[in-house]
């Protein structure tokens, strides 16, 4: 819809170009950020979102203050990570490359540190080893579209659920 209202061309995977400064072209005062933009061919991950609100958070501060420069956003990539089955993971990080259970440990670490909050720590780390340990199942962390779709039927009022 953002490239739509934009009059933008969405490349293949359907992101939108955003200028080095993470704005749209032609609306400085519209920022996009994530996985829907195209920027200098960087992942799609959360990595370079949360960089990317950093880098847009700073600079509209400084916009604020009427600091009208900006230096072009540039990405750091710290490695990427990924679980691959049960207790095991792929971790490229440090310079280094680990797999297995070491792998899945730092996974699960990096990952609770960006959560918010001792108490989403804590009951997740609580619900990943009892996982560990009780089961082989990945099951907890999938989130099926009828989950989804009852949740959200959970959530709206009365009068503004669909059908």
């Amino acid at each position: 819809m953002l490239a739509q209202k934009a009059g933008l061309e969405v490349d293949r995977a359907g992101r939108i170009p955003v200028q080095p400064d993470c704005t749209i072209a032609g609306h400085p005062e519209v920022f996009a950020i994530g996985d829907m933009v195209s920027l200098n061919k960087l992942p799609g991950v959360a990595q370079a979102a949360i960089q990317e609100g950093g880098y847009v958070a700073k600079l509209i501060k400084a916009r604020l203050s009427g600091d009208q420069e900006s230096a072009p956003f540039k990405y750091f990539d710290k490695g990427s990570m990924a679980t691959i089955g049960y207790r095991a993971a792929v971790a490229d990080a440090f310079g280094m490359k680990f797999t297995g259970l070491i792998a899945y440990i730092m996974w699960m670490i990096i990952h609770m540190m960006y959560l918010i909050g001792w108490g989403n720590r804590l009951g997740t780390l609580y619900t990943w080893l009892r996982a560990l340990v009780l089961s082989k199942s990945r099951g907890h962390r999938i989130i099926t579209f009828e989950q989804a779709t009852d949740r959200l039927d959970e959530d709206l009022p009365l009068n503004s659920r669909p059908g």
